[in-house]
């Protein structure tokens, strides 16, 4: 069965209507500056691993993620599909993230775009407490990214957390299950 990704697609509609790459966030059109004759429309997607693009909302085909993830497990006769969920953390020197699956697998990442070379290790927090050990330590320096892998962490909702030597620890938000 086919894992879904939900993701926002930012179009930009011009005389030659051009369109351009799908965002990987979300950008709110009332925030977005339109350049002259150009008019910016905010399109609801998701990207199957079979590279399906499938789009959603009232001119789609499914109505919202849920419509199409029940007809997608009734078609397979399958009712473990699910979303990737994902919680963030921003950080002065870069960004921890967490991308869970069905919240029963996690990864959690540090991608480090300044500052010193530090030491950290991550583990997975769940409603009922952490839902895994600690990874191992390793280093990341400015520009490197790290991460660790995480499964058997089945809960209702996960967070990442990302422990630096001799800094403390850094949460994500946490990222929802469907």
């Amino acid at each position: 069965m086919s894992l879904i990704k939900t993701l926002a697609r930012r179009v930009t509609v011009t005389a030659t209507a051009a369109l351009l790459l799908p965002a990987l966030a979300v950008v709110p059109a009332a925030n977005a500056a339109e350049p002259p004759g150009e008019a910016v429309e905010e399109v609801e997607i998701l990207v199957t691993n079979d590279h399906e693009i499938v789009e959603l909302g009232a001119e789609g085909e499914y109505e919202d993620v849920e419509e199409y993830l029940e007809e997608t497990a009734e078609e397979a006769g399958d009712s473990d599909v699910s979303t990737l969920g994902t919680g963030m953390g921003y950080l002065s020197s870069g960004t921890l993230k967490i991308v869970t699956s069905g919240c029963r697998t996690a990864t959690v990442s540090y991608n480090k775009r300044s500052g010193s070379t530090i030491s950290v290790r991550f583990r997975v927090y769940g409603d009922g407490g952490w839902a895994s050990t600690p990874s191992s330590t390793r280093s990341v320096s400015s520009g490197g990214y790290t991460s660790a892998y995480f499964s058997g962490t089945k809960n209702s909702r996960l967070r990442g957390e990302m422990q630096v030597s001799g800094q403390g620890n850094f949460l994500t938000s946490y990222a929802p299950c469907r």
